[in-house]
């Protein structure tokens, strides 16, 4: 997979979209993660089938639901103080000063935590909340506690100031250190604005009401977030013909279906970071002229792995010994022609992992290989 992984990279590099196509269990999956993972960038991975529609990628309307927003409000101050942390050592990983700061704000945060953020221990459920049973308003349920919201408040506080004091000086000539600057600022009004939304709704009535919620696709293209679409060959060409604008040099995404905000047409611009990478099987279908004229193919051909590559590959996943192993890769060759010469579907490495992770699970329990081997 390196030749592959060498051309991603420099799809990657040059912003390019990446279409990987090849049989199944080759390893198109397997390669964006090994390169997401390698680069620190975090994957929002999509399976695509034939319902999929342009809702699950760009958004709905859903109906206002508290214990969701407080869910995602938390997930976001959670990357925001990585982000944080991230960017203050390494700009001030040398200052004393910053480093006490950092560790201050760590505490507070960690402190924060311990109150049970994700969910009031209080917190009624529906079972034994009469409101809840006849569909009322459950915002008290819902609700930060007085200690949690003057928590919450006190660390965007510092935040907002420990950004303000320990922002290098060099904001100012380098581009790079000035994007991060504005998206960590972006960020901080971000958090102090929802968390205002937030307590706005659990003061008041919200049942019957409908928010906008933007889909992955849309939530990755702000937060720079790389995109896979798995097996992007067997939803509707029409979904993906939506995403052509977006592809463009330059392109943006007009999210049409949310309607007009404050008069205009949301247009989300992407993130210097976004990527996206399609994945297909050519044997299930094809995707249109217009989408592979915008991306980069390569291809990736079925290519026996030997039996010192398989050794490993079962060694690794908890397989104990030699002669099991040698036994079980004997087998899957004998089946792997026997599928070929019925023209049938062709048994594959996966098949092999997941007899072998199966073995692994019952073989400590105490059954029996002659029980466990199938």
């Amino acid at each position: 997979l390196l030749q592959p992984l060498e051309a991603l990279m420099y799809c990657v590099r040059m912003g390019w979209m990446g279409i990987i196509v090849g049989p199944p269990a080759v390893g198109k999956t397997s390669l964006v993660r090994i390169l997401a993972s390698y680069t620190g960038n975090h994957l929002r991975e999509v399976a695509m089938t034939s319902d999929t529609d342009t809702t699950d990628l760009l958004g709905c309307f859903e109906q206002v639901d508290v214990q969701r927003k407080r869910r995602n409000f938390v997930v976001a101050l959670n990357s925001f103080h990585e982000q944080l942390m991230r960017a203050l050592f390494t700009w001030q990983g040398n200052n004393p000063q910053a480093l006490a700061f950092m560790a201050e704000l760590s505490g507070s945060f960690s402190k924060l935590r311990g109150t049970s953020l994700n969910g009031h221990p209080q917190a009624s459920t529906s079972l034994d909340n009469p409101a809840a049973k006849a569909g009322g308003d459950t915002k008290q349920s819902a609700g930060f506690s007085a200690e949690q919201a003057v928590m919450l408040s006190h660390l965007l506080t510092m935040a907002t100031q420990g950004l303000h004091n320990f922002t290098p000086a060099s904001a100012n000539t380098d581009p790079d250190v000035r994007r991060q600057v504005a998206e960590l600022t972006d960020g901080l009004k971000g958090l102090a604005t929802e968390l205002e939304v937030l307590k706005v709704i659990e003061r008041e009535r919200v049942t019957g009401c409908f928010e906008w919620m933007d889909g992955i696709l849309v939530q990755a293209l702000e937060t720079g977030d790389w995109v896979l679409l798995d097996n992007v060959n067997l939803c509707n060409p029409t979904v993906l013909d939506r995403l052509n604008p977006l592809l463009e040099p330059g392109g943006v995404l007009m999210v049409n279906e949310r309607g007009l905000v404050n008069g205009q047409v949301t247009i989300v611009k992407p993130h210097p970071n976004f990527r996206l990478f399609l994945c297909l099987d050519p044997q299930r279908g094809e995707i249109s002229r217009a989408m592979r004229n915008r991306g980069v193919e390569m291809c990736l051909l079925d290519s026996q792995l030997g039996s010192k590559d398989l050794m490993l590959l079962l060694s690794s996943l908890g397989l104990p010994g030699c002669e099991l192993p040698t036994v079980m890769i004997e087998h899957h060759y004998e089946l792997v022609k026997i599928s070929r010469q019925a023209l049938g579907p062709a048994l594959t490495v996966r098949h092999l992992i997941k007899w072998v992770k199966m073995l692994v699970a019952t073989l400590p329990r105490g059954v029996p290989l002659s029980q466990a081997w199938p």
